[in-house]
């Protein structure tokens, strides 16, 4: 289930699902639109789902639904949410190391369970004698009624039932020899599974598709504050602390979300290459000398592809001076900016993405006050501010995984932070939660009117760094035109600058729900 079908379903609730505070009228909760399997389904858009979706899910089922907070917005909901904590869903919200694939399949052969899920690979594990897989599109309601009430049903399978009435020995063997050949009808795979059963299955290719779906051999059990990592911050965290997760020879690897950006333009990630090179060094000086690395490869886009570059990581001295600038930097803006907390903290990325720039490449104050209120520098939508908006998520989840390795490595590895460099976590335990921060344009439309004069106010904190370098500056060898074609450009564009200054925005993309596919699309 996306959340563009989810945020499409909400607009089409009576009242949305607003506080029952701003309710003009009970709430109209129109569950035969998400469930039912025949209505018309709204036409999705090309661009990919929100990247943060994952991580802002899992933040927030442990640390935002508490029974009061979910009763804003369902006032009705009762007494089915019994919880033995704050949050409802904490205690069963659980980020596990690995594919969570191969844990979801342990639960349900150990207990019966069924997974729900949109991944047909879950069918290939070994589910057990009772273990079920539920598909997400086969969720449907007969929309109740007051004669009726509400049901919700779903297609259920069986690997193990499915199995034995196709005769073959196993639903493995029956997904190996789809593997092998796609193309085939189900009558030749079922065929061709029955087939020189000892033959095929003492070889070492089958043997090797099934490596990848073999069971859990131990449970890892995380520590509750490791459980709060972002998935892609916990596998990073593994390949430094934990042996088999990473190779002891090669440096720790870590694939950055794919922005909704310019695929034109610098890759947004960028921006925020000092803050991670921060962030990793602190979990680096963490681990003991013989567990460090010198450098950390990050994949992410790079012009019309995905490939790696190598951030390399500071030694303790010069982490320590990187991380009391830092701390002032941050400091000075939340001492004059005023006004939102998540405006003070737009303005602190703003200013790392632009104090690096010459003066002349700066966008205008007017510009800027437009883009703070409305996420947009001109009365139209550009791909000049889609790509400043992914700039700002850019450092807006850097400094995330700095203050989620700090947090770890003071309290689990013995990391003294001193000094200035202490006030540091202090402050970014204020960050606001992700499913804030990863705010698209849309959202800022939405979320209501900034006040003119704290606008004013932060642009004027914004612009008292122009012509200020702050920082040592890049630390990766890397040139602005990282892409090897076209460099960064001003930040936003006016609505006169000529065609030839302005670069083109990408292709047309091929319907697909897959970005990394829709980078394939473009020159």
């Amino acid at each position: 289930m996306s959340r563009r079908k989810l945020e499409a379903f909400t607009a089409l609730s009576t009242q949305g699902f607003k506080p029952q505070s701003l309710r003009r009228s009970s709430l109209d909760i129109e569950t035969h639109i998400l469930f039912n399997k025949t209505a018309t389904q709204t036409r999705l858009g090309s661009l990919p789902d929100n990247p943060f979706m994952v991580q802002t899910v899992i933040e927030d089922l442990k640390t935002r639904w508490t029974v009061n907070a979910i009763r804003e917005i369902v006032p009705h909901v009762g007494d089915i949410l019994p919880c033995s904590g704050p949050y409802v869903w904490e205690n069963i919200t659980e980020v596990v190391p690995g594919e969570a694939d191969n844990y979801c399949a342990d639960v349900a052969k150990r207990s019966g369970a069924a997974v729900l899920t949109g991944d047909s690979d879950l069918l290939v594990h070994d589910l057990g004698p009772d273990g079920s897989v539920i598909f997400f599109n086969s969720i449907e309601s007969n929309g109740g009624s007051t004669n009726e009430p509400l049901r919700i049903r779903a297609t259920e399978i069986l690997p193990k039932q499915v199995a034995k009435k196709l005769g073959v020995r196993s639903i493995q063997r029956f997904a190996y020899e789809l593997k092998r050949d796609p193309h085939l009808n189900r009558g030749k795979i079922v065929q061709a599974a029955k087939e020189n059963v000892g033959g095929v299955e003492n070889n070492a290719p089958y043997i090797a598709f099934l490596r990848e779906y073999a069971p859990v051999e131990e449970s890892t059990t995380l520590s509750k504050d490791i459980q709060e990592f972002d998935p892609k911050v916990l596998e990073l965290y593994l390949q430094f602390t934990h042996l088999g997760y990473g190779a002891e020879d090669q440096s720790p690897v870590i694939y950055l979300p794919m922005l909704v950006e310019n695929h034109s333009r610098r890759c947004a990630w960028r921006d925020g290459d000092e803050l991670r090179a921060l962030a990793f060094s602190v979990l680096n000086l963490s681990v003991s000398a013989d567990q460090r690395k010198e450098t950390v490869l990050e994949y992410s886009r790079r012009g019309a592809r995905l490939s790696p570059i190598a951030i390399n990581l500071f030694q303790e001295d010069e982490l320590r001076k990187i991380l009391s600038g830092l701390c002032g930097r941050l400091q000075s803006v939340f001492d004059n900016c005023g006004g939102p907390a998540l405006l003070s903290w737009k303005v602190f990325a703003l200013q790392e993405i632009f104090s690096e720039r010459d003066v002349d490449s700066w966008p205008t104050r007017g510009h800027m006050r437009n883009f703070l209120g409305t996420g947009r520098c001109n009365a139209t939508m550009s791909w000049d501010d889609i790509h400043l908006n992914a700039q700002i998520q850019s450092i807006f989840y850097s400094l995330r995984i700095l203050r989620q390795f700090l947090e770890v490595s003071v309290s689990h590895h013995g990391f003294d932070l001193k000094g200035d460099s202490a006030l540091i976590l202090q402050l970014l335990r204020e960050l606001p939660p992700l499913r804030i921060l990863s705010h698209s344009i849309s959202d800022v439309l939405t979320s209501g009117t900034i006040p003119t004069n704290s606008l004013q106010k932060a642009v004027g904190v914004l612009f008292s760094v122009k012509g200020q370098r702050q920082g040592p500056g890049k630390q990766f060898g890397m040139s602005d035109n990282d892409n090897g074609r076209i460099g960064d450009m001003q930040a936003c564009s006016t609505p006169s600058a000529k065609t030839a200054n302005i670069a083109k925005p990408p292709k047309r993309l091929k319907r697909t729900n897959n970005p990394y596919e829709m980078l394939g699309n473009i020159d």
